[in-house]
């Protein structure tokens, strides 16, 4: 039986080339140059195994515990038979625990590794030992990793299972590249279904905050003018004057502006007296009176000036404060 691409030894797919039909690599996975220079550190390599034994592998918080590894990514470009020598008779579970501990590594990372990565090796010993074991976990590594190197050697280019990389291995180059059409065919339709499907739920979400925001919005009015309605039932001072109505107007379009727009009109129409305005106008908190300008803010303190007690003169006091911190 011939040996499927990604079993064939280093040195053998070295002559090959990149495998018929695989579309051309992207820059951050290009083919980078063997390190001979390195050693494989024990303690770097027990850090490795800890990380890939760590039922929390996907935690980024979990990873920044290993941020001691970022700076060994000389070890991702070691030749292949340095990390044969390594991993031969390392036992199967610190190997596989040492193949995903590289693997986040060296996305979370950032490792330089592209066709020569330490992932394609020790993964390679693997699948020779225990290839029931290495099946599902070169899945495990196809969806996470960057590089689409790894695990198996040969440029992936959306292919995330060595049964798929075996199917293909039998294929003709024209059969290969209608399996990459219809597959990225089939892909780009899914992501379309998917953005279509997100565009509805954020439609469907705005909707539901628009009916939301309307029934709030109700709700203060509603008790807007309740409050404004107790205020007249009260017969404020100056109910009496030849121009209450007018000022009662006046403060009725008031009474839906906001908060600071309110104060200001406190301030502007001077002819009104204080307490014929409803007393809840006062009720503004530091954050809403720093909307107001330094000459409206003046413009307040001079028109409370007169007020000794109430919520008029806690807005006055409140006022002050606020130009003193300024």
């Amino acid at each position: 039986m011939t040996e499927s691409f990604w079993q064939q030894p280093p040195d053998a797919r070295k002559c090959r080339g990149r495998s018929p039909g695989a579309r051309p690599s992207r820059t951050r996975n290009r083919r980078f140059k063997v390190s001979t220079d390195t050693s494989i550190d024990s303690r770097t390599l027990a850090r490795l195994i800890d990380l890939g034994r760590d039922s929390r592998i996907d935690d980024p918080d979990v990873v920044r515990k290993y941020e001691d590894l970022r700076h060994s990514d000389a070890l991702n470009r070691l030749h292949w038979r340095r990390w044969e020598r390594v991993v031969q008779d390392m036992p199967v579970d610190d190997l596989v625990a040492l193949i995903r501990g590289l693997a986040i590594a060296e996305r979370r990372f950032r490792w330089l590794g592209g066709s020569v990565s330490a992932v394609i090796w020790t993964f390679r010993v693997l699948s020779r030992r225990c290839p029931e074991i290495s099946d599902p976990l070169g899945e495990w590594i196809s969806r996470r990793s960057d590089n689409t190197y790894v695990p198996y050697g040969t440029h992936r280019d959306d292919v995330v299972s060595r049964a798929q990389l075996d199917a293909l291995d039998t294929m003709s180059p024209e059969e290969r590249d209608r399996w990459f059409d219809g597959h990225r065919a089939a892909v780009q339709a899914a992501q379309a279904r998917s953005s279509a499907a997100r565009r509805r739920n954020i439609s469907t979400e705005m909707a539901r905050q628009g009916v939301a925001r309307a029934v709030r919005e109700g709700q203060n009015a509603a008790r807007r003018r309740h409050l404004l309605a107790r205020h007249w039932a009260s017969r404020p001072a100056g109910w009496d004057a030849p121009a209450a109505a007018e000022w009662k107007a006046i403060i009725e379009r008031a009474d839906s502006l906001a908060p600071a727009q309110r104060v200001a009109v406190v301030a502007e129409n001077c002819q009104i007296p204080i307490d014929f305005f409803p007393s809840n106008w006062a009720d503004c908190s530091v954050e809403t009176l720093g909307q107001l300008s330094a000459d409206a803010r003046q413009a307040i303190l001079s028109r409370l000036a007169p007020v000794a007690n109430g919520r008029w003169h806690s807005l006055a006091v409140r006022v002050a404060g606020l130009d003193k911190r300024c």
